[in-house]
Protein backbone atom coordinates (compact mmCIF):
# COMPACT_ATOMS: atom_id res chain seq x y z
CA UNK A 1 0.00 0.00 0.00
CA UNK A 2 1.54 3.50 -0.94
CA UNK A 3 1.86 6.08 1.89
CA UNK A 4 -0.38 8.07 0.58
CA UNK A 5 -3.51 5.32 1.09
CA UNK A 6 -2.30 4.66 3.97
CA UNK A 7 -2.66 7.82 5.21
CA UNK A 8 -6.44 7.91 3.71
CA UNK A 9 -6.86 4.49 4.99
CA UNK A 10 -5.82 5.72 8.51
CA UNK A 11 -7.73 8.22 8.60
CA UNK A 12 -10.94 7.16 7.49
CA UNK A 13 -10.42 4.24 9.89
CA UNK A 14 -9.94 6.82 12.71
CA UNK A 15 -13.06 9.16 11.63
CA UNK A 16 -15.15 5.89 11.87
CA UNK A 17 -13.43 4.88 15.23
CA UNK A 18 -14.49 8.22 16.27
CA UNK A 19 -18.70 8.02 15.28
CA UNK A 20 -18.36 4.88 16.99
CA UNK A 21 -17.14 6.12 20.03
CA UNK A 22 -19.63 8.99 20.10
CA UNK A 23 -22.88 7.39 18.72
CA UNK A 24 -22.60 3.21 20.29
CA UNK A 25 -22.16 1.47 22.91
CA UNK A 26 -22.54 -1.91 21.82
CA UNK A 27 -20.45 -3.95 19.73
CA UNK A 28 -21.57 -3.13 16.17
CA UNK A 29 -20.08 -1.54 13.04
CA UNK A 30 -19.35 1.86 13.80
CA UNK A 31 -21.42 3.86 11.53
CA UNK A 32 -20.31 6.56 8.75
CA UNK A 33 -20.86 9.71 8.24
CA UNK A 34 -23.87 9.73 6.41
CA UNK A 35 -23.05 12.35 3.68
CA UNK A 36 -19.57 10.26 3.28
CA UNK A 37 -22.04 7.24 2.50
CA UNK A 38 -24.19 9.05 -0.29
CA UNK A 39 -21.23 10.62 -1.86
CA UNK A 40 -19.52 6.78 -1.81
CA UNK A 41 -22.33 5.52 -3.59
CA UNK A 42 -22.21 7.94 -6.37
CA UNK A 43 -18.83 6.92 -6.76
CA UNK A 44 -19.70 3.64 -7.09
CA UNK A 45 -22.50 4.18 -9.61
CA UNK A 46 -20.62 6.85 -11.42
CA UNK A 47 -16.96 4.74 -11.31
CA UNK A 48 -18.50 1.69 -12.59
CA UNK A 49 -18.00 -0.58 -9.34
CA UNK A 50 -21.11 -2.60 -10.07
CA UNK A 51 -20.39 -4.01 -13.51
CA UNK A 52 -18.09 -6.14 -11.80
CA UNK A 53 -18.79 -6.26 -8.19
CA UNK A 54 -22.49 -7.63 -6.40
CA UNK A 55 -23.31 -5.05 -3.86
CA UNK A 56 -27.04 -5.00 -2.64
CA UNK A 57 -27.50 -1.57 -1.63
CA UNK A 58 -26.59 -0.29 -5.30
CA UNK A 59 -28.94 -2.65 -6.55
CA UNK A 60 -25.25 -4.66 -8.51
CA UNK A 61 -24.78 -8.01 -9.32
CA UNK A 62 -21.67 -7.73 -11.08
CA UNK A 63 -19.70 -11.28 -11.02
CA UNK A 64 -16.46 -10.21 -12.69
CA UNK A 65 -14.83 -9.03 -9.41
CA UNK A 66 -15.79 -10.55 -5.28
CA UNK A 67 -19.05 -10.01 -4.02
CA UNK A 68 -18.88 -7.64 -1.22
CA UNK A 69 -21.10 -8.21 -0.10
CA UNK A 70 -19.92 -11.91 1.06
CA UNK A 71 -16.16 -10.18 1.74
CA UNK A 72 -17.48 -7.08 3.42
CA UNK A 73 -14.57 -5.67 3.81
CA UNK A 74 -13.45 -2.69 6.35
CA UNK A 75 -12.60 0.86 5.01
CA UNK A 76 -9.06 0.38 4.87
CA UNK A 77 -9.12 -2.72 2.29
CA UNK A 78 -11.37 -0.82 0.18
CA UNK A 79 -9.49 2.27 0.08
CA UNK A 80 -6.39 0.35 -0.85
CA UNK A 81 -8.01 -1.93 -3.81
CA UNK A 82 -9.57 1.36 -5.04
CA UNK A 83 -6.58 3.30 -5.57
CA UNK A 84 -3.69 0.85 -6.50
CA UNK A 85 -6.08 -1.71 -7.68
CA UNK A 86 -4.75 -5.84 -7.81
CA UNK A 87 -5.78 -9.27 -9.95
CA UNK A 88 -8.44 -8.05 -12.35
CA UNK A 89 -9.12 -4.93 -10.63
CA UNK A 90 -7.63 -1.83 -12.08
CA UNK A 91 -6.11 0.89 -9.97
CA UNK A 92 -8.35 4.37 -9.70
CA UNK A 93 -5.56 6.60 -8.34
CA UNK A 94 -5.35 8.57 -11.51
CA UNK A 95 -9.08 8.39 -12.27
CA UNK A 96 -10.73 9.09 -8.72
CA UNK A 97 -10.09 12.07 -6.12
CA UNK A 98 -8.55 11.30 -2.62
CA UNK A 99 -12.26 12.69 -1.60
CA UNK A 100 -14.01 10.24 -3.97
CA UNK A 101 -11.85 7.11 -2.46
CA UNK A 102 -12.79 7.96 0.81
CA UNK A 103 -16.10 7.88 -0.04
CA UNK A 104 -16.67 5.04 -2.00
CA UNK A 105 -14.81 3.13 0.29
CA UNK A 106 -16.84 4.56 3.75
CA UNK A 107 -19.77 3.82 1.48
CA UNK A 108 -18.95 -0.06 0.57
CA UNK A 109 -17.34 -0.64 4.51
CA UNK A 110 -21.04 0.70 5.69
CA UNK A 111 -23.59 -1.26 3.63
CA UNK A 112 -21.80 -4.22 2.26
CA UNK A 113 -23.86 -7.24 4.04
CA UNK A 114 -26.33 -5.34 5.14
Amino acid sequence: MSPAARGRAASAALVLAAAGLLTSCGGGPSPADPSTVRAGAQVFSQAGCGTCHTLGAAGSRGAIGPSLDVRRPPVDRVASQVEEGGGAMPAYADRLSDEEIDAVAAYVAEVAGR
